[in-house]
């Protein structure tokens, strides 16, 4: 990295040291010590060397032909967990390809003195998208590019989520020492097939309860703030289940002019299909697809007004003529809080260059619907495929069968304690209280976090989510040096209350959620 990052990160780190919003048992000389501790240049080189090497493995859990590069992701993360100080470092098999990996750190014997530490799990993925198309990126996709007239860092992962997940990881490392604040118990999962829907998350916690438990909170490294210098707490995401659409007319494909105008043409089928599976106002026709669903309350009409969305800009950047979505609902109400329908690939006769003359006997169409509270994936899906089939043209044969996972909806009270202390966190970096948002994407270890193990759990990750998924993906400076910063205040946040609780975990932390808001 060169010279102008590194006095770009030291006049990041003066304008952080300015702040003097306190975070509530984190005193400043505590926020200033970290600030300067993460200014050393073998800390920043050590760091960024982190992500360069992550980065540089293939673990897209999607392509079954770099399996070796997810194990070797994951092998990676188990040796740095092991030399970052974490003990009872694993790599578990789940009933899928991709393992979890799994480390932690815990006070005597996990109770600490008189058993008063909180106890946090910290989830983060390794895994992630496939670069296509590759010929889009203006970087190598999987090796770690600092673009100093840009100040972003480029590579799969850099946001989603091996940035997120190191940040963590190294603050845990600069805390450890004792030092500069005090740490709680932590428990580090890392799984590796978030990015295909965790379908092997579930049975994973069902199966290593008495490993996970007890804990008192979890804080998900995978997420995003707001904007550069304002922050969020996202207490809602959607769920998601998928499906694939089969339009079948005939045995094979025939000559479009032997036969064109006088035998079905699956394309056309599909398209007629397609057509209704939405009304004129944007709502999705399938019966019974909104049962469950409620409408916003007066708080969550205020949240959508304070996060004051600026439309014209982002239609400007997305280069769209128009908004598109269910009537009567607004930009954000409808990606915050209404589901949806989505054809997101179609595919049908002769797509390649050129003309080839056919009338296509076979069609197919791949649909996303996100989900909000209320609704269930198994029921959702059930709804659609039947009504697919009741509208297909009689001389189609259909065919519609889950694909690409699925995941609950997922939300969380604003009042829970991760909420309060990333509130106060966010707060002592930005300068700025946080605005309380919702996701229109899926996370769906949360999801199962909370049926499964009964935890609460809070969003935490530090990027922008800036073409996470696309080409190009990237992460501002600023934010990766924000991340570092505010994983660590959280983490001594943690470590703080076990000093100023009662005699046991449980009962500090269900203390210390009845703090009030004002008093953070």
């Amino acid at each position: 990295f060169t010279t102008a990052m590194l006095l770009y990160v030291v006049v990041l780190l003066c304008s952080l040291l300015q702040t003097r919003a306190n975070v509530p048992g984190v005193p400043d000389s505590t926020f200033i010590n970290l600030l300067q501790a993460y200014g050393k240049e073998d800390v920043k080189q050590k760091n960024l060397e982190d992500l360069r090497q992550l980065v540089a493995i293939q673990s897209v859990s999607a392509d079954p032909s770099r399996q070796h590069e997810v194990l070797r992701a994951a092998d990676w993360l188990s040796q740095r967990m092991q030399s970052a100080g974490l003990q009872n470092v694993q790599v578990i098999n789940t009933t899928g390809p991709q393992p979890i990996v799994y480390g932690e750190f815990m006070h005597s014997d996990g109770k600490g003195p008189e058993g008063k530490w909180p106890t946090v799990l910290i989830y983060g993925h390794y895994d992630v998208q496939p670069e296509d198309p590759v010929d889009s990126w203006t970087h190598p996709p999987f090796e770690m590019t600092y673009d100093e007239a840009e100040n972003y860092i480029y590579g799969r992962g850099v946001d989603d989520d091996k940035g997120g997940l190191l940040q963590a990881l190294h603050a845990f490392e600069i805390l450890k020492g004792g030092q500069l604040g005090a740490l709680p118990n932590i428990r580090f999962l890392f799984e590796g097939q978030e990015e295909v829907m965790s379908a092997d998350l579930r049975q994973f916690l069902q199966t290593h309860k008495d490993l996970l438990l007890p804990t008192d909170l979890v804080l998900s490294a995978d997420g995003r703030q707001t904007a550069e210098n304002e922050g969020g707490i996202v207490l809602a995401m959607r769920g998601v289940v998928g499906m694939e659409v089969e339009v079948v007319t005939a045995n094979a494909d025939v000559h479009s002019g032997r036969f064109g105008g006088s035998i079905p043409n699956a394309a056309v089928a599909l398209a007629n299909v397609v057509s209704q599976l939405h009304e004129s106002t944007g709502a999705v026709a399938v019966p019974g697809f909104y049962e469950g669903v409620k409408e916003l309350s007066d708080e969550e009409k205020k949240d959508v007004v304070a996060f004051e969305f600026n439309e014209a800009a982002e239609r400007a950047e997305l280069g769209i003529k128009a908004w598109r979505g269910e009537e009567p609902y607004d930009t954000i109400e409808r990606r915050w809080h209404r589901p949806t329908l989505e054809v997101v690939g179609m595919h049908g006769g002769f797509t390649g260059e050129g003309m080839k003359t056919i009338v296509p006997h076979k069609a197919s169409a791949k649909i996303s619907c996100r989900l909000v509270p209320g609704q269930a994936p198994d029921d959702v899906f059930e709804k659609v495929a039947a009504y697919i089939k009741k509208v297909a043209p009689r001389y189609a044969t259909v065919h519609v069968k889950r694909m690409g996972g699925s995941a609950d909806p997922w939300t969380s009270p604003r009042d829970n304690l991760g909420n309060r202390l990333a509130s106060a966190v966010i707060q002592q970096v930005t300068s700025k209280p946080p605005k309380f948002v919702r996701d229109g994407a899926t996370i769906p270890a949360l999801a199962e976090f909370q049926s499964v193990l009964g935890l609460q759990a809070t969003p935490f990750g530090w990027g922008l989510a800036e073409n996470i998924h696309a080409p190009n993906e990237r992460l501002k400076s600023a934010m990766w040096h924000k991340g570092h910063a505010a994983w660590s205040l959280m983490l001594s946040k943690l470590g703080e209350m076990a000093q100023e609780s009662e005699p046991t975990a449980r009962s500090a932390t269900s203390k210390k959620a009845k703090i009030e808001s004002e008093e953070l």
